[in-house]
């Protein structure tokens, strides 16, 4: 057997390029996401503002420090997921879908996301192979619902965004304020090609010196906003909208 891997995005160039948002909420952002990571002692998210061909602003970037087996930490998640972010149109937009990761805690992932399915906050688990990104009907523990989310093919979109290096479609924007870590974490994995009598099979590994929360994040936010394709979102549809909103409000109240 053979094997060939891809070449790693070097976070360096990724922290070089963080800039100054001229709103907390860029006026291109149509459409927001939530990713979240559980670990034994902490929660970590991601919050993802979408626009046009899917140009992403990641707009913050939280770690919530506690026992994730008991109730606070999880009390100090719902009050991140309810916040709403002021627009340059006007108004206040929410976080529309978010996924968390049920692999480490899934009793209480499930308790948490049991009775918040309207609102979309989903208990999802990742899996390898050849998988849709976002399944087209839930699995079911105990009668509650969760996701089953294909990683690779997640991990390939984002890893192709990232590579992009003009704003656009697909680039990808973040705050000043980064640290170098985070970008580690983000780039933490490489994609390998092993051939076997022939036959190509692809995988994703991870550096093991570097955790890969932030990565993670990432896949469970843009799984999200697959979450919200199947339900009918249009985002470019609603991107349009929103820049007609904005143009309004700027007329109206002008500086």
């Amino acid at each position: 057997w053979e094997e060939k891997h891809d070449i790693k995005i070097d976070a360096h160039e990724l922290l070089n390029r963080c800039e100054e948002y001229d709103h907390p909420v860029p006026a291109e952002v149509a459409a927001i996401t939530a990713g979240v990571d559980v670990q034994a002692d902490r929660l970590v998210a991601e919050i993802v503002g979408w626009g046009r061909d899917e140009e992403s602003w990641s707009i913050d970037y939280a770690v919530i420090p506690g026992d994730t087996a008991r109730t606070e930490v999880w009390n100090d998640l719902e009050e991140l997921l309810r916040q709403t972010f002021p627009h340059p149109c006007g108004q206040a937009l929410r976080i529309r879908a978010c996924c968390i990761d049920s692999g480490y805690k899934d009793a209480m992932v499930l308790r948490f996301t049991r009775d918040k399915y309207s609102r979309r906050v989903f208990a999802t688990k990742g899996r390898a192979g050849d998988l849709p990104i976002w399944p087209r009907k839930p699995s079911r523990k105990n009668q509650t619902p969760f996701f089953i989310v294909g990683v690779d093919h997640a991990k390939d979109s984002i890893y192709d965004r990232l590579r992009i290096e003009e704003p656009g479609p697909g680039f990808c924007h973040f705050p000043l304020g980064r640290d170098l870590e985070y970008f580690e974490e983000l780039t933490s994995e490489k994609k390998y090609t092993i051939y076997r009598h022939g036959f190509p099979k692809r995988e994703w590994r991870k550096d093991s010196s570097v955790r890969n929360e932030a990565l993670d994040c990432r896949v469970l936010a843009y799984a999200a906003l697959h979450a919200l394709y199947f339900a009918g979102l249009r985002l470019n549809a609603e991107c349009a909208q929103i820049a007609a909103l904005v143009g309004r409000y700027e007329q109206s109240n002008p500086t």
